[in-house]
């Protein structure tokens, strides 16, 4: 966590996770899978 301001720490295995390089990619990919779903909702 050198270096790294905000981070979360997994309670059942202690591993430590952070807003790395890949965070904006799965955030897009999580928005448009939102917006498909609500394209169907709206048939």
């Amino acid at each position: 966590t050198k270096g790294i301001e905000k981070f979360w720490r997994c309670k059942s295995c202690g591993k430590i996770y952070w807003r790395g390089s890949h965070w904006s990619n799965i955030s897009r990919q999580i928005s448009m899978l939102i917006a498909s779903e609500n394209l169907c909702d709206n048939l």
